[in-house]
């Protein structure tokens, strides 16, 4: 896909693919860095945690293994950002591994990022430029719509935050799993959009799109290595939506 496709698909849809992120030898460091992460011969007992008590999350992998920063996925993704948001200097602020093993039962449900700027949640109705936070969700296998890839609502990004609710985990840490009340009837999910994609691809979206991905009913692990870059104003356009300022 053409930068500019993936610029018009993000503006209008609210996420978009990203082809082609890592190349093979990019994915083997990467693979290799996430293993020994899994087994704990890297470890990070402070960030090594369940997300809403269900599934395995490590944040910021890139603090114990440095090639989760530097990677020519970064790298490509840092230019793609630099160009969604019209700002030259996107800045690297977060990273994480999720996994879901073979058989995992646990769906990640429909959200918002946005939603975890307050705890428990941001207020229903905060608003904020949806490209000012851009996540790349890299898959480190290929994943399929039965091993729980990320799926999108398209075109209801520029929409305030719907409401959320903790579905699960302390209210109050930043272990809880956020979920928008009734997704059945706040979003059309007959819309819908499932994104399976092959190892070194990515799907890019931003903070108001909602997304969500599935247990992975297959006998394969699912990788995914999640990173984000931000504006520089959107420190100061969450303080605003949190009336902070």
């Amino acid at each position: 896909m053409q930068q500019t496709d993936m610029n018009a698909n993000f503006h209008r849809d609210g996420f978009a693919i990203a082809e082609n992120l890592a190349d093979q030898t990019t994915l083997k460091d990467l693979q290799a860095a996430y293993e020994r992460m899994l087994s704990g011969a890297t470890q990070c007992p402070t960030t090594d945690r369940k997300l809403g008590g269900l599934t395995r999350q490590i944040i910021m992998p890139h603090l114990y293994e440095p090639v989760f920063a530097d990677n020519q996925a970064v790298d490509k993704a840092r230019n793609i950002a630099a160009k969604i948001q019209g700002w030259g200097q996107p800045e690297f602020v977060y990273s994480m591994l999720i996994y879901k093993p073979a058989g995992h039962q646990h769906e990640t449900p429909w959200h918002q990022d946005i939603s975890y700027t307050a705890e428990p949640t941001a207020p229903t109705g905060m608003q904020v430029p949806n490209e000012y936070v851009l996540t790349f969700w890299l898959a480190l296998d290929d994943v399929t719509e039965d091993m729980g890839c990320m799926e999108f609502i398209p075109g209801v990004q520029r929409q305030p935050m719907y409401e959320h609710h903790v579905c699960s985990g302390d209210p109050h840490s930043s272990e809880r799993l956020t979920a928008i009340v009734e997704p059945g009837t706040k979003l059309n999910l007959n819309t819908r959009i499932a994104a399976p994609v092959a190892a070194g691809n990515a799907t890019i979206h931003g903070y108001h799109t909602p997304h969500f991905t599935g247990a992975n009913r297959s006998e394969r692990p699912r990788r995914a290595f999640i990173f984000s870059f931000n504006h520089p104003e959107t420190v100061t356009a969450v303080a605003k939506g949190l009336g902070l300022q």
